[in-house]
């Protein structure tokens, strides 16, 4: 089990539900993919990850993020960015929050 900043985190916590899956057969060449879903986009390795994504696709990339409405949450997501170096000319225009809480069941979204 891992120890996370929340205490202990039991095997079943780290797991998606089963009906959180890709389509059967899905390519995983994310350079393919015109939208791709991304957690922890304002830690320091989701911020990495969201680097490499925005320089290696073209895609949009949908951010969860923790706020009260998506403008907060691109102005958490653009800070953190910063924080760890980062930067993008594209970075607004292709990086889409998603308003939501990874500790909820599908992330809180309906």
């Amino acid at each position: 089990m891992a120890q996370g900043v929340r205490g202990r985190v039991g095997q079943a916590e780290a797991q998606l539900d089963a009906d959180i899956a890709p389509p059967p057969g899905i390519a995983a060449d994310v350079a393919k993919f015109d939208r791709l879903f991304l957690t922890g986009g304002s830690g320091f390795l989701g911020s990495n990850l969201l680097k490499h994504l925005l320089d290696d696709t073209r895609a949009e990339i949908h951010c969860l993020v923790r706020a009260a409405d998506a403008a907060e949450g691109l102005r958490k997501l653009q800070a953190n960015f910063a924080k760890y170096g980062h930067t993008h000319a594209d970075f607004a225009r292709r990086v889409v929050p998603v308003v939501g809480d990874l500790d909820r069941p599908r992330f809180g979204l309906s």
